[in-house]
């Protein structure tokens, strides 16, 4: 029996170590302690994504300050600064018409009571100097605020005046005097009433120009 098995056996013996000795074992994959190699497709594929990344933050960051622009006033904070110093410009320059009217009629005032002899020529006469040097004085400012300021047509509108004031001044004709009032009565006065008519038009043209930048900078 023994003698049959092993005969039995032999060819099984024989096809094993024929065919199943050449093969190598099989081994359980371990893994590998090195890092995975990554192909250039992928780092650049990565490194477009991160860079759209960064322009999406630089983007979502840059948004709140279009909102912020956009939110702003359209003239933005200079211009809205300018249309306020102008108001106030022609605001200045229409009281210091006004001043100026008030002075030169007081002065016509003046000479119509000494006219009709409602007072002497001292008193005329006294009374008139003492607001010939503030009304040049205020005329003076005005030119200067329109040449400050810009306005060149009102400049150009005013200094006549201010020549003629400083002409005077230097020939010491611009105080009248008590002896000769009688004589340059009706001078003085044609002098005067040329000044309420150029005064009068500025006064308007003040008033215009300060309504106009009123009304554009409410519309802004």
């Amino acid at each position: 029996m023994r003698t049959v098995c092993r005969f039995a056996m032999q060819p099984l013996a024989k096809y094993a170590s024929e065919h199943l000795t050449d093969r190598p074992a099989r081994l359980p994959p371990t893994r590998s302690s090195s890092p995975p190699r990554l192909h250039p497709d992928h780092l650049h594929l990565s490194g477009g994504r991160s860079g759209a990344t960064v322009l999406g933050q630089g983007s979502a960051d840059a948004s709140p300050k279009r909102e912020s622009e956009a939110s702003a006033p359209p003239g933005g904070p200079g211009r809205l600064g300018g249309k306020a110093e102008m108001v106030f410009v022609w605001l200045t320059a229409f009281f210091l018409v006004v001043a100026l009217i008030v002075l030169v009629i007081y002065q016509l005032m003046c000479l119509a009571d000494l006219e009709f002899d409602y007072i002497n020529p001292f008193d005329s006469s006294s009374r008139i100097n003492k607001v010939i040097m503030p009304e040049f004085v205020l005329q003076a400012l005005l030119s200067v605020l329109f040449l400050l300021s810009g306005h060149w047509a009102m400049f150009l509108l005013s200094v006549p005046m201010v020549y003629y004031n400083y002409t005077l001044y230097q020939r010491r004709q611009h105080l009248v005097d008590v002896t000769e009032i009688f004589n340059q009565l009706g001078r003085e006065k044609k002098r005067r009433l040329f000044k309420i008519v150029s005064l009068i038009v500025l006064l308007f043209l003040s008033l215009f120009w300060m309504i106009w930048s009123v009304l554009s900078e409410e519309d802004e």
